[in-house]
């Protein structure tokens, strides 16, 4: 016996059959983000799944114990359209550039591990050996500063 939601309030769940040649990712959240809007639909899933013995509806937690729908990398729909553009700009300084000026969808990227480091932090600039040795030499100052403070006290 199969069952199926033929209509749902919100609009079309399935992913579009050219959806990754179109949109550059595989990627779908609709059905997460329907689920999210409606969590008594949710609940009841979770439910059925209990009453009938693990027949029909929805597991809600793992063998150990973690529930299988957790949101938490689930972007918002503007972090998503964020992300769509991304994908379709070229590799390189472009897409640094995108992720610091949406700060969200770089979170949302390092915490998915898309990136392995936030935007803000790629590119650095890299001191020279003068500067290298200014900064030591500030540190150095404090340091004794701090020693000296410490022991007047």
């Amino acid at each position: 016996m199969e069952y199926k939601i033929d209509s749902l309030p919100g609009g079309k769940l399935d992913k579009p059959e050219n959806w990754k040649a179109t949109a550059k990712t595989d990627e779908w959240y609709e059905d997460d983000w329907w689920l999210q809007e409606h969590p008594e639909f949710l609940k009841a899933m979770f439910e059925l799944y209990k009453t009938s013995d693990g027949k029909f509806g929805l597991k809600e937690f793992d063998n150990d114990g973690k529930p299988f729908y957790d949101f938490k990398k689930v972007p918002t729909r503007e972090v998503f359209q964020n992300y769509l553009a991304y994908v379709r700009l070229r590799e390189g300084a472009a897409r640094i550039q995108y992720r610091q000026q949406h700060p969200n969808l770089d979170a949302w990227m390092l915490l998915t591990k898309k990136v392995t480091r936030l935007a803000t932090e790629t590119g650095k600039k890299r001191l020279t050996g003068e500067e290298k040795a200014i900064q030591k030499a500030e540190k150095e100052a404090k340091a004794y500063s701090l020693k000296e403070w410490i022991e007047k006290r």
